[in-house]
């Protein structure tokens, strides 16, 4: 499967020129000391899609810091020949008339967007929350020593603006969910026209990933706020979403029951373990409960540890049996040190073998984790 890193702000014509403008999306779960990709999601996938001019951008002095993490993700994806770098503006442009008219058509039912703009934004700001929190505590630090960076500041710029645009400050009682409310009684023409702007390069953001999505048969990788606006675009087309994109829920809702604070030891390790023989378990399991077989939740999550537990209990106990029948051969000299050194290799490995059966997409994601 192929995942689509996707560009923030791709096809908008107004809004988005902000810090995270063509950039790739990032957790939204979690933040500190910098940026994280969304590491459960590259589990999935064998080959990943990014634009030319997002990794241009990526590269460049203004992303140093907190989009680290995400650019050494997207270079070892690049060394390990997993990544295929293409400019989406060109894939893009036969398609533009189409793109222009469903944005058209998005702009003339505006009403019917006002609950999946508003259910956007809520996720939006949790973000922006979580985000400035972790900001400003480094801010307190910071003042003892220094200043903000310039990227600092440009990051929190964007998120004190607030949702609408990402580039066009906002108020409660001005947000799109209020007026749009009252879309069809009679509102200040500059109220409309601030609405239309903003949703218009939403659509036309959303309807560019979708065509890209079908040109290059790829999964959209986007913002998690950005997910109710793809859901309704769907609804109105009469289109189901992708079947890929029920296991990237389900494989971030097992992170996040099992390993919810996992972050790679670096972005080597992840990219390797997707040659790891260990992934197609990890994969398997996701699958399972895409169809209903398996329930990501806590009791999953209780039961796994006990296993675990229980089965390394056995492990040890089994070793210390073979220690005890392979002491006496230690008395035999020169041969017998040796067939003693391979004997308790042989048992070690016998024994990580029957421990970890069942359980190796476990074992996968923990040898690599960095805690």
């Amino acid at each position: 499967m192929k995942l689509l890193l996707s560009s923030f702000g791709l096809g908008a014509q107004v809004l988005f020129r902000d810090y995270f403008y063509r950039m790739p999306a990032v957790s939204m779960w979690a933040f500190g000391p910098v940026l994280v990709p969304d590491y459960p999601v590259v589990f999935l996938f064998e080959s990943f899609v990014i634009d030319a001019r997002t990794v241009e951008i990526l590269h460049g002095k203004d992303k140093k810091g907190y989009y680290g993490e995400m650019r050494g993700l997207v270079q070892a994806l690049d060394e390990a020949g997993r990544l295929n770098v293409v400019d989406f503006e060109t894939i893009l442009r036969p398609y533009e008339p189409q793109i222009i008219a469903s944005v058209e058509y998005d702009i003339r039912n505006l009403d019917r967007w006002r609950r999946p703009l508003e259910e956007s934004s809520a996720k939006w700001h949790q973000f922006a929350a979580l985000a400035k929190e972790v900001l400003y505590k480094r801010g307190d630090v910071l003042r003892e020593q220094t200043s903000y960076t310039d990227e600092e500041r440009a990051l929190m710029s964007v998120l004190d603006l607030g949702y609408y645009g990402r580039g066009v400050a906002s108020t409660p009682e001005r947000t799109i969910g209020a007026l749009l409310e009252n879309w069809k009684q009679r509102m200040p023409s500059e109220q409309r026209e601030y609405v239309r702007k903003i949703a218009a390069d939403y659509f036309s953001y959303v309807a560019s990933n979708l065509c890209l999505s079908e040109v290059l048969d790829v999964v959209i990788h986007d913002w998690a706020d950005m997910a109710p606006l793809y859901r309704k675009k769907l609804e109105l087309a009469l289109r189901m979403t992708r079947p890929e994109e029920k296991q990237v829920e389900q494989v971030r809702q097992l992170f996040e029951v099992v390993f919810p604070d996992f972050r790679p030891r670096s972005a080597t390790s992840i990219v390797k373990a997707l040659d790891d023989p260990r992934i197609e378990k990890l994969r398997s399991l996701v699958d399972s409960a895409v169809n209903g077989g398996t329930a990501f939740d806590t009791e999953f999550a209780n039961r796994t540890l006990r296993e675990v537990l229980r089965a390394e209990r056995r492990r040890e106990a089994v070793r210390r049996v073979a220690g005890w029948i392979t002491f006496p051969i230690q008395f035999f000299p020169v041969f017998g040190t040796l067939i003693d050194v391979a004997a308790n290799a042989g048992i070690e490995a016998f024994t990580k073998r029957q421990a970890r059966r069942g359980k190796e997409w476990f074992y996968l994601v923990s040898d690599i984790s960095h805690s």
